[in-house]
């Protein structure tokens, strides 16, 4: 047991060693790039008047706005040394790819490379793809007939967008909307992360299913329309709205799906 336990601390010991070599390593490459990396640098900047249908966004590290323009561009800030951007338009479709270059080991606190990625879009497009790996996504005021968004880690911001179908899934972050607006279908699905939905359009069939988080729904204006359907596990369920108390209003055409495995679900 003695011999076990001198092994266990020997091992233990070599590891932090390792392990405080390399952030003194790390702290002084980061030292040398300080001087470049407080300086925020344009590693991409494109704009296109090309006839645009459709929008693929795969990001890694970098947080990622897209937002209505007078035109469709793309601009990209940061730590270009870690960072590169892709942009390129075939058969109208438009595909922006991030590659970071990041060693196998990295002792950099968080591994933090920062970046943000900005594109504009000024009409309405077919289709709208993006997928984000740990940088946050913002969605700001635009028009797209099918959207699906989708992240690993990260929190997903929409703003007054409009959408004939919208997907959104998460594995890890908040979702979060405000005045948005579908003809047919928003569907929102969550791991881990509450879902907070402001100022929401009435009668829109909605499927929105959260592992563990708060789902939090409020609507602009009054339902007439719409079947409330709710389930949850483990968590308290408020229903604020006169018009959704017996779980439908009108004919109830359109589904208001809450499903939540841990968590509170509150509609008004």
């Amino acid at each position: 047991m003695k011999k076990f336990l001198i092994t266990l601390f020997i091992f233990g010991f070599a590891l932090v060693v390792i392990c405080g070599i390399g952030l003194y390593a790390q702290g002084e490459k980061l030292e040398k790039e300080d001087s470049y990396n407080d300086k925020v640098t344009t590693n991409l900047s494109k704009k296109y008047k090309k006839d645009i249908r459709s929008i693929e966004v795969n990001s890694d590290m970098s947080d990622v706005t897209i937002k209505k323009g007078n035109h469709f561009s793309v601009t990209s800030r940061g730590d270009d040394k870690n960072v590169k951007v892709k942009s390129y338009i075939k058969d109208k479709q438009w595909i922006l790819k991030e590659e970071t270059k990041e060693s196998v080991i990295n002792f950099r606190p968080l591994n933090n490379v920062e970046n943000h990625i900005t594109i504009t879009v000024p009409k309405k497009t077919n289709k709208l793809s993006v997928n984000a790996n740990d940088g946050d996504l913002k969605v700001n005021n635009i028009n797209v007939e099918k959207a699906k968004l989708n992240a690993d880690s990260a929190d997903i911001s929409i703003n007054k967008g409009k959408f004939d179908q919208l997907y959104v899934n998460n594995d890890s972050g908040d979702i979060s909307t405000s005045n948005i607006n579908s003809k047919k279908l928003i569907k929102l699905i969550n791991d881990s992360g509450d879902i907070n939905l402001q100022k929401m359009q009435p009668d829109v069939n909605t499927n929105i299913k959260n592992d563990s988080g708060d789902i939090s729904l409020h609507y602009k204006e009054k339902p007439k329309d719409t079947l409330l359907k709710i389930h949850n596990d483990s968590g308290d369920s408020y229903v604020g709205l006169r018009e959704l108390k017996d779980k439908k209003v009108g004919n109830g055409s359109k589904k208001l799906q809450l499903f939540n495995d841990s968590g509170d679900i509150k509609v008004n």
